[in-house]
């Protein structure tokens, strides 16, 4: 298992990993790291991985349900 903290800053279109914690995030999702790899490959459904305990989210939970549309896939 691998253990991490990094986040993403979506702004104008365009998403940037960063690595280390949000200043001041919307929503913090908890995962471990095949699940988050699984869930960015499209392979399981975020909203799936959350309903299902699979990750823990703390925040803006509407933000966290935008997150597959942001970046579905065609």
């Amino acid at each position: 298992a691998e253990t991490f903290v990094a986040h993403l800053t979506i702004a104008d279109g365009i998403c940037t990993y960063v690595e280390g914690p949000a200043e001041k995030p919307g929503v913090v999702v908890k995962s471990p790291a095949d699940v988050w790899l699984s869930v960015s490959k499209g392979e399981i459904d975020g909203q799936q991985a959350f309903m299902s305990g699979k990750d823990q989210a703390e925040g803006d939970l509407m933000l966290l349900m935008k997150l597959n549309s942001l970046f579905s896939r065609p």
